[in-house]
């Protein structure tokens, strides 16, 4: 048997993400209240207050119509509706169907572990596209795709062809979708594919990271001391960050642009002294 309240605590809580939103349309709007939230849903104020209170449920066809006024959609609104049916499911199957469902799922997206056995490498531009066909403007088209990350109609051509065939993205009626979130295990020599996207990525950092203007970018470098005993614990720091960034990308607002987060953690010693002495010679 599956414990319904431990199961569905790992997952998203589908009353904070109203509330969340509430409260995020109040903080860009002061004079914004549960009765324009509710008009917005279309739910009754007296019916909303009491879902966001846990007093009442939402039905299924409501599930989809809130989820939907929030800006999800495709699977991210299965998503959210399965939160809702995971809580309040007529029965016991029902509720453990959306369980499993929830288990494969994160911010609404799947995760699924693969080995790529195809033969392209994997570079910071398929990241891209992916995320790409989440905003509101996209177009299933790759010369407007290339147009917008400043690549080649051949190669956007070919990173969407690789993508559909590894699974990342569908293509649907002529449109191309978002399919599981993959954790990528490179295939061939990952050493070399990491090298070839990292040094591609960096390339287009640099434009941002020299320019003066700083009105949509954030670029900064730490050097410090640290003793190695407190390594897991500023891990876990930046994984805590990272779930916070996470959770902001998430939010139901329609996105309307696309970045990059490169987050780096290392020591700069050589872990043998004598490499520095050998260093320090060849450049005499």
């Amino acid at each position: 048997m599956i414990d319904q309240d431990s199961e569905t605590s790992k997952n998203i809580d589908y009353c904070k993400i109203l509330t969340d939103e509430l409260q995020s349309r109040k903080q860009r709007n002061p004079s914004y209240s549960l009765r324009a939230f509710s008009r917005d849903l279309e739910v009754s104020s007296a019916r909303l207050s009491r879902i966001l209170s846990g007093k009442a449920a939402p039905s299924r066809t409501m599930s989809r119509k809130i989820g939907a006024k929030l800006g999800y959609k495709g699977e991210t609104l299965d998503w959210f509706c399965a939160l809702v049916e995971a809580r309040h499911g007529k029965n016991q199957q029902a509720r453990k169907a959306s369980l499993e469902f929830l288990q494969r799922y994160n911010h609404g997206i799947g995760t699924k572990k693969i080995e790529t056995k195809h033969s392209f490498g994997w570079n910071w531009y398929h990241f891209a596209i992916r995320r790409l066909t989440q905003l509101p403007d996209f177009q299933s088209d790759c010369a407007w795709i290339g147009n917008r990350l400043g690549l080649g109609l051949k190669k956007t051509k070919e990173a969407v062809q690789e993508l559909v065939t590894a699974g990342s993205l569908a293509i649907v009626d002529g449109r191309i979708e978002i399919r599981e979130n993959y954790d990528v295990y490179f295939g061939g020599d990952r050493n070399k594919v990491r090298e070839k996207m990292e040094t591609d990525l960096f390339a287009r950092q640099l434009p941002s990271v020299l320019s003066p203007s700083r009105e949509n970018s954030y670029h900064a470098r730490h050097f410090f001391t640290l003793n190695r005993e407190h390594f897991e614990e500023l891990r876990a720091l930046i994984k805590s960050f990272e779930s916070k960034v996470d959770d902001l990308t998430y939010r139901a607002e329609p996105p309307n642009d696309l970045f990059c987060l490169s987050i780096d953690l290392y020591s700069l010693l050589n872990s043998d002294p004598k490499v520095n002495t050998k260093i320090e010679e060849s450049n005499h």
